[in-house]
């Protein structure tokens, strides 16, 4: 049997230690749990409701919302000009990439966007969709497309 006697400097360093791992290990829980929600919101295409402002659904990224998204961007034709660029009614679809997508696009690349790593449908209550896409800049650039955009949504809405 083996009896430890701590004077009262040593019982203060040891428990100043024993708090300090407490500590850090709480410190690395807490960041690894944000993390990892990070992550998964970033991989979560959703579906918002303009009018409502809010997110109405939440879905993981999968290879049909993938491609479709792939066929929107090249499938774009022109930049969309309308004043009104958010409408009052409608539905916006971000569709997040992991990793950042790289675009080969003669009007994403005039404007010096060569990767996306989201991108955001919108679907004004009346009238066509449009493509919205944020520069590295965070400076937006609105534009037409020639696809059918409904079998996204309906992909979304599944």
């Amino acid at each position: 049997m083996m009896i430890l006697t701590l004077n009262g400097n040593r019982l203060k360093t040891v428990i100043a230690a024993v708090l300090g791992i407490m500590l850090c290990y709480s410190i690395y829980h807490y960041c690894v749990q944000s993390c990892q929600a990070s992550v998964n919101t970033r991989l979560n295409v959703e579906l918002f409701d303009i009018g409502k402002g809010c997110v109405i659904k939440m879905t993981p990224v999968d290879d049909a919302v993938l491609a479709e998204s792939k066929k929107i961007i090249k499938g774009i034709t022109g930049y969309y000009l309308k004043a009104n660029a958010i409408p009052e009614k409608g539905n916006i679809i971000k569709i997040p990439f992991e990793p950042d997508l790289n675009v080969r696009n003669k009007w994403l690349n005039n404007c010096g966007i060569k990767a996306i790593d989201k991108m955001y449908i919108v679907y004004p209550e009346e009238g066509t969709p449009y493509v919205l896409i944020l520069d590295k800049r965070g400076r937006p650039y609105l534009y037409n497309f020639g696809c059918d955009a409904n079998r996204l949504l309906n992909k979304v809405n599944d």
